[in-house]
């Protein structure tokens, strides 16, 4: 069995582990937003929905979704920061075990975690507070819409939070399980490319690694297997929304690192 082999294996083992770990964050998320949706529902049968009414609703609806959203932001975040500097460990070591005979192994700063987690894109060129920014505002429309719907219809205010509770929130749970598998497929994919960036010379590229079953996509299924230059960061995971795939580093060959400039004679 070659290095490469060894660190693919350990990457499949890795990657149900983190996985585990999204779904945890997942549940974190699902029971903000079960709250929310308590609070949301006594605020709409409280509340005044016709005449000048409706814009005190309004208002406090809005600090009600921007708190909820602020709450799974505030949780994702901790989550993935944790995820990152677990994962950049994670896959040092693994390289190390794999190279560390005739190479030093370096470890990226941690510095970049939060970097990488707050501010940088994690798809779409949206961070991840712009994520949860928008599954609010998307929530926030369905809801106003659903109110006029029902005044115009004369229903009731009962009748209108019956009508929310049964529609809004199971989107907002879908769009949020979105935002975190895709993030957690995104802050995996880039610690792991900065462990890979701190060790370019060992290595020959990375490989896009799918998960291959029937929700697979075909752009996946189709970069699965595909070996690309460290340099390459437009390929990097996640390909799309709720995508789940990995990467793992191509050590080059023992003859190759041979010829490293700093690698010790006796190592050669």
């Amino acid at each position: 069995m070659n290095v490469n082999t060894q660190i693919y294996d350990k990457s499949v083992d890795r990657a149900a582990m983190v996985r585990l770990y999204e779904e945890r964050t997942s549940g974190k998320v699902e029971l903000i937003i079960d709250g929310h949706a308590v609070r949301v529902d006594k605020l709409i049968k409280e509340s005044k929905l016709s005449g000048t009414g409706f814009k005190g609703f309004q208002s406090a609806l809005d600090d009600e979704i921007i708190k909820t959203m602020a709450d799974a932001h505030n949780v994702t975040s901790r989550s993935l920061l944790d995820l990152f500097k677990d994962q950049v460990s994670h896959t040092t070591q693994s390289l190390d075990n794999a190279v560390g005979k005739v190479w030093r192994t370096a470890q990226p700063p941690r510095t970049v975690a939060e970097d990488i987690v707050l501010r940088q894109p994690l798809y779409g060129n949206k961070t991840l507070d712009q994520g949860w920014s928008g599954i609010g505002h998307n929530e926030k429309v369905r809801i106003e819409g659903i109110i006029r719907k029902g005044i115009a219809k004369g229903d009731d205010a009962n009748a209108i939070a019956k009508e929310i509770s049964k529609t809004t929130f199971n989107i907002t749970k879908n769009q949020a399980k979105g935002l975190v598998i895709t993030s957690t497929t995104s802050v995996y994919a880039q610690a792991d490319h900065e462990v890979y960036k701190a060790n370019e010379k060992v290595l020959t590229g990375w490989q896009y690694i799918a998960v291959l079953d029937s929700r697979t996509t075909p752009l996946c299924a189709h970069r699965d297997g595909t070996i690309y230059p460290v340099g390459d960061t437009a390929h990097l995971p996640p390909a799309h929304w709720y995508c789940r795939s990995t990467t793992v580093p191509i050590v080059k060959s023992y003859d190759q690192l041979g010829t490293l400039e700093g690698v010790a004679q006796i190592r050669k």
